[in-house]
């Protein structure tokens, strides 16, 4: 067991430490007084309002019907789940940089210097000082992971059959909710404020209803998921605190907000952002050398791809996109737009990569949150092996070889809808057709803060689920998903959460990335 968990913690160090390199948690530099926060106030009602207030078919604007409140009731049967789970906290704070887990920004102090070569990589982190902190008992796995834990000591291999016979089950308790399903489809089209065509394309196929299930099933606290995953997540302005993640103190008041957020936002000021960024990147354009010229056609040709997906609209010209955006006076000139545009830049490590100047554009300084996620610390597979050893121990049963399996979403951020397409809007140069181009972008832009926020609203829950519902032990790093299980279990935990992903509608990887394997 021991030489196992040495093994786990070697590679998932060095799968995370590595993707920990490149990890910005946006909102870890926000502080601030909140001297206004006065009760009433939009802000106050966005960070002390209790997001698990109502229930999530509420927000969906249907009541429950006799199918729903069985698949709730069956769902909460199968639950594995003890306490509710809590706001997370800060992973990486006090006595967890003695272990290494903090990620210095200084490249040359780090304990596990980076490595072009795996293999070494992963010898150096498997020297690294993890179990220590972990024996300590600093740190604590999420309520659904431990109770996945219990099960499977309980059961061995019999989890396998538990799982799969659960999965076969939850396919027909989606298929029970498709009227109520039907129902809120019908809903969402007659609203006054419908879903734009944008959600339905990057989160097509999800039940919103089923979703609604798992949330009351789990006592997930972010009651409104299912409704965002069905009108869209805000982008910009205020996001509302969901309850899940780690609190953090704005980094202005509500009213220093207010009116850094109207001047940014002026429709005339978009329009005039437009003309000059189109000024900048023609000028970048005719300016730059041959390298630089592959650069451009490069960042063209990760647009195509994504164009070929449905994840990213058709190029606009700039008549086209006042055409959908303008906002025209009563002589029918344009005077503004209710879009504000982004550059696209290309990103060249560790693979090139389109990523959206939210900076530059300044959406992030009119984006208020109010959380930021706290993500897993390279031990929580010890962690997990740490909790089989004890659980192994209290059931008097021979501890458990053990073996990891990773798994990867698609298109991420591109998945996760929006209720605002109109702040998704980016420009570049084509340099096949000699233009600056617009495009619209399906889903969440790479660069926004919260894009960050957003997407792990989906992916912590997905894990919770799996956890909670499968007993599956896992977790996730943004779009990547960790399972540490026991190895009779095989693939069991992996298809576990194909089928999470595959029933509700939310997308994964078509093949495992990584095999269970010690």
């Amino acid at each position: 067991m021991a030489q196992a968990g040495g093994q786990i913690v070697g590679l998932v160090g060095a799968l995370l430490l590595l993707s920990m390199a490149y990890a910005t948690l946006p909102g870890d530099e926000a502080r601030g007084g909140e001297e206004d926060l006065v009760a009433g106030s939009p802000d106050w009602e966005a960070r002390t309002s209790r997001p698990a207030e109502g229930s999530p078919l509420a927000f969906l604007g249907v009541a429950p019907d006799a199918a729903y409140a069985q698949a709730v009731a069956r769902l909460r049967q199968w639950a594995v789940v003890g306490p509710r789970p809590v706001r997370q906290q800060a992973l990486h704070s006090g006595g967890m940089t003695d272990c290494g887990c903090f990620i210095d920004p200084v490249v040359s102090n780090r304990r596990v210097p980076v490595a072009d070569d795996m293999r070494s990589h992963i010898e150096v982190a498997e020297g690294a000082r993890f179990l220590p902190q972990i024996l300590l008992g600093t740190l604590a796995l999420e309520s659904a992971v431990q109770g996945a834990i219990a099960v499977t000591v309980q059961l061995g291999e019999g989890v396998v059959a538990l799982r799969q016979e659960r999965g076969e089950k939850f396919e027909a308790i989606r298929a029970s909710l498709e009227p109520l399903q039907a129902q809120v489809d019908g809903v969402a089209r007659a609203s006054p404020f419908p879903p734009s065509p944008f959600v339905a394309q990057a989160a097509l196929g999800v039940s919103t209803v089923l979703l609604a299930a798992l949330v009351e099933a789990t006592d997930y606290p972010y009651v409104r998921l299912p409704y965002c995953m069905h009108y869209g997540f805000e982008v910009c302005g205020r996001i509302p605190d969901s309850g899940v993640f780690r609190q953090v103190d704005p980094n202005m008041t509500s009213a220093e907000f207010d009116r850094v957020y109207e001047e940014v936002m002026d429709p005339a000021a978009n329009l005039a952002w437009v003309d000059d960024l189109m000024h900048v990147l023609r000028d970048d354009a005719e300016s730059v050398s041959g390298a630089r010229q592959t650069q451009l056609a490069t960042l063209e040709a990760l647009t195509a791809k994504e164009i070929s997906k449905g994840l990213v609209g058709q190029p606009m010209t700039r008549e086209q996109l006042l055409a959908q955006y303008g906002l025209r006076d009563s002589r029918g000139r344009v005077v503004g737009v209710r879009c504000r545009v982004m550059r696209r830049f290309l990103l060249l490590q560790p693979k090139p990569r389109a990523v959206d100047d939210a900076k530059t554009s300044l959406f992030n300084r009119v984006t208020r949150t109010y959380e930021t996620v706290s993500l897993p610390t390279p031990e929580h597979p010890a962690l997990v092996a740490a909790d089989f050893l004890r659980m192994a121990g209290e059931a008097g049963v021979a501890p458990f070889p053990l073996c990891l399996g990773r798994d990867d979403e698609d298109a991420a951020f591109r998945r996760v809808p929006t209720a605002q397409p109109e702040m998704t809007v980016v420009a570049l140069y084509s340099p096949t057709r000699g233009e600056v181009v617009f495009h619209q972008v399906i889903g969440h832009n790479f660069g926004l803060v919260s894009s960050a926020l957003n997407f792990n609203q989906v992916s912590c829950f997905v894990s919770w689920v799996t956890a909670s519902i499968f007993a599956v032990p896992l977790t996730n790093y943004f779009d990547d998903f960790i399972i540490t299980d026991i190895e009779a279990a095989g693939s069991s935990g992996q298809d576990a959460l194909r089928v999470v992903h595959d029933i509700t509608g939310l997308m994964l990887l078509a093949d495992p990335f990584v095999l269970p394997s010690l």
